[in-house]
């Protein structure tokens, strides 16, 4: 890692009384169980990088914002013919967006209150292109295409109509702007042969647009100032636009219920159903916090990735995404990503923070699982130059900047624990020359750094790492127990009650504890902090909605989809009462063949009368916890999915049972957007729940006929969505065919290569 010369180099300097070469990462340092050639790895990742910063991945379900700046209606040209732009827009500019993958807006088109014209605003400013219609002088259309021009450089796409081949002369300003001509009629319509000839060639310039490289201006006023800077997307945005935001807002409300309630599955179909990528990009910073926090780092990591899609420069999504891989496993390639942010740019101070706690968990790994305190300390001391790595990392972050405490205090507690290895078994006639480098250093590193934590300097900032920085310096001083109690009882007064907070406490002192250093008063200190997790775990209230098993647990998980039993009456019954009890009997194997019982969960799309519902009466048997998902109101449900009365009367003994629980879709993810099915959604959302302890605890259970004909049966074609959406995340599928059922052959529930992996 290249040094940095700063300000604070000198003050550094100043303070320790050691030299800036001192300061540096000794070059001779080995990798020690690290690949030696990562060649191979770092091509892997150059090749991810590289996909999501040049390359726009079209197999991505994200759709582009794109706003549309024409006037409304039917409108006159200068020569007195007129132009339908209604129509135009619905004919032509819209379907060429959305074939292109955007989801295009007009001004017009927001019909939820709020000032349209700051909403107009955001629209204008933030879309990903903006498609302006120069067809008439209309000056709305000319004053918002100013707007654009002078606040994005970029994702702008000029079009006007023209009859006859003629178009109407552009004014003086905008003649030399490349416009794209559509053809329409004398009546000022667009017209199917020539309409299939616009859109193709629009297409062709919004892609040619979006796919251009991020130095590409299509402002006339960036092409003209080119020591104009664009400003951040995040200075063009304003509250007042109460439409814009609304959506964000309640998404955000949503969020924050399902975080504390720990509804992994509502947090992403929340996520999934953001439209706009501003707002989709601010959101999948949040929620990949929130699946952090919550142990879920694989789905953290394809959010954070969903992310780069929308913003390939978002340095916070590349920390992360390295942050993930590192926790995943993926060391190596976690370890180039950070190496490559921080050559980008090198006072990346996080990047480097990130960095040292991979190289500090590498150190960790070579000791960590010996038994005896002894053999642990001279294990950890013979590896060593793991340590040394990490020390100088985190140096080198805070040197660049002094008021960074965290690597301070990280940087002081390795030093301060290398040296008292060190002083058991380094050797005392050739020492090591790094640590007599980090010996030399470490006294002066100390009264620097609680120079800049000493109280009065911390007395307003109620930050609880910089509380907790300074509790942790006491005790790698040896403080006095009772000072070192009392300043981590202080620090706890900041955390706000964040368990994750107090929990990353408890390891950094358990870690000191293990490795033989300061034993005792380690110990006094996480019994303090102990004390306050117990305190605000007992808080805790236990909502009776959260009924779902903790992230990551050991329990198994059974998805289950499948046909009605009642069909119209004037259609044969698709399961008549002789293949019910067939039903039952291999639903009935196939959860003893998995040894499901009162442990294990099971999450349905609703309870239709048929296989729904004889599914949820052998879970029940087993005393197996029933989470079901509805998408509709129970009445509404019950009059169009249960219908005749035995199944109605089963269907309320179901819910009587203390095993069953319901979760109504308007209640807990809002009301599905107009275009959206609500029974599509249900079953994305009730997926996403199911993914509570992980894709590897989950089996998917199919009673259906392997048909999905939409037109003739919407059943089938939902159990197909089900099980595609299912597969796609690489899940197990167990195919129980209905056609097997029917009396005279056989139910042997044995199917070709059994459960069915993705």
């Amino acid at each position: 890692m290249g040094q940095k010369k700063s300000g604070s180099d000198t003050h550094l300097s100043q303070l320790t009384g050691v030299s800036q070469d001192e300061f540096s990462t000794p070059s001779h340092v080995p990798l020690m169980g690290r690949d030696p050639d990562l060649a191979a790895v770092d091509a892997e990742v150059s090749d991810e990088i590289q996909n999501l910063i040049d390359t726009r991945v079209e197999e991505s379900d994200q759709e582009k914002h794109a706003f549309v700046i024409m006037p409304y209606g039917i409108k006159n040209t200068p020569n007195g013919d007129t132009i339908n732009f209604d129509q135009i827009y619905d004919t032509f500019l819209k379907p060429a967006l959305e074939a292109e993958g955007f989801e295009p807006f007009r001004a017009d088109e927001e019909t939820v209150s709020g000032d349209i014209h700051t909403d107009m605003f955001q629209e204008l400013l933030l879309a990903d292109i903006v498609v302006a219609d120069l067809s008439i002088h209309n000056a709305n259309v000319f004053y918002e295409l100013g707007v654009r021009h002078a606040f994005r450089k970029r994702g702008i796409v000029h079009v006007r109509a023209s009859k006859q081949g003629e178009s109407i002369k552009l004014p003086f300003d905008v003649f030399n702007i490349r416009t794209i001509k559509y053809d329409i009629s004398a009546e000022g319509v667009t017209e199917e042969k020539p309409n299939k000839r616009n859109i193709h060639n629009f297409r062709r310039v919004v892609k040619n647009t979006w796919d251009s490289t991020v130095e590409t201006i299509h402002s006339p006023i960036y092409n003209l100032l080119t020591g104009l800077k664009e400003p951040e997307k995040k200075t063009l945005t304003t509250p007042l636009a109460t439409g814009f935001w609304r959506d964000y807002t309640d998404w955000q409300e949503r969020v924050e219920i399902a975080q504390r309630r720990k509804l992994i599955g509502d947090i992403l179909l929340l996520t999934d159903e953001i439209s706009n990528p501003f707002l989709k990009e601010e959101a999948i910073g949040e929620v990949g916090r929130a699946l952090q926090e919550l142990g879920r780092h694989e789905l953290a990591l394809t959010e954070y990735r969903k992310g780069l899609l929308v913003n390939p420069k978002n340095r916070d999504f590349r920390r992360q995404e390295a942050r993930l891989l590192n926790a995943l496993g993926r060391v190596d390639a976690a370890i180039v990503k950070f190496e490559r942010l921080i050559a980008e740019q090198p006072d990346d101070t996080v990047s480097a923070r990130f960095l040292g706690e991979i190289y500090t968990a590498l150190w960790k790994d070579c000791w960590t699982d010996l038994q005896d305190t002894n053999i642990r300390r001279r294990a950890a001391f013979e590896t060593f130059p793991w340590l040394i790595k990490a020390l100088d990392t985190y140096l080198d972050c805070f040197r660049s900047n002094l008021n960074v405490h965290e690597t301070g205090i990280k940087a002081v507690t390795l030093a301060s624990v290398l040296i008292d290895l060190a002083n058991e078994y380094d050797d005392a006639v050739y020492p090591s020359k790094d640590i007599a480098r980090i010996r030399k250093m470490l006294p002066n590193l100390k009264d620097t750094l609680g120079f800049s934590l000493h109280p009065s300097e911390l007395k307003y900032t109620g930050n609880y790492w910089e509380y907790a920085s300074l509790a942790e310096w006491h005790l790698v001083n040896d403080s006095p127990k009772l000072i070192i109690e009392r300043a981590y009882q202080k620090a706890l007064s900041y955390s706000r009650r964040n368990l994750n907070y107090l929990r990353s406490t408890i390891q950094r002192l358990q870690f000191l504890h293990d490795i033989g250093f300061n034993q005792t008063k380690a110990e006094a200190a996480i019994q303090v902090v102990q004390q306050s997790i117990k305190r605000i775990e007992s808080r805790i209230s236990k909502d009776s909605i959260a009924v779902y098993p903790e992230p990551q647990s050991q329990v198994q998980a059974f998805l289950f989809t499948g046909h009605m039993i009642d069909a119209p009456e004037t259609k044969a019954a698709r399961f008549p009462e002789s293949v019910v009890e067939n039903a039952r009997k291999v639903i009935s194997q196939e959860l003893e063949k998995h040894k499901a019982d009162s442990n294990d969960h099971c999450f349905m799309c609703g309870a239709s009368s048929g296989g729904d519902i004889i599914f949820i009466e052998e879970c029940i048997k087993r005393e197996m916890t029933v989470n079901i998902h509805m998408p509709y109101d129970e009445p509404h449900y019950i009059a169009h999915f249960v219908k005749k009365n035995d199944w109605v009367e089963r269907y309320y003994k179901i819910r009587s049972s203390d095993k069953v629980f319901f979760h109504y879709q308007k209640d807990r993810v809002g009301i599905p957007r107009k275009d959206t099915d609500p029974y599509h959604r249900n079953i994305r959302w009730t997926l996403y729940c199911s993914l509570q302890m992980g894709i590897d605890k989950l089996h998917l259970i199919a009673l259906w006929d392997g048909k999905s004909d939409s037109a003739q049966d919407a059943d089938g074609e939902r159990v197909s969505c089900m099980i595609d959406n299912m597969r796609s995340r690489g899940g197990r599928v167990i195919h129980l065919d209905t056609k097997k059922l029917i009396p005279g052959k056989t139910t042997n529930t044995k199917q070709k290569g059994g459960a069915v992996p993705a």
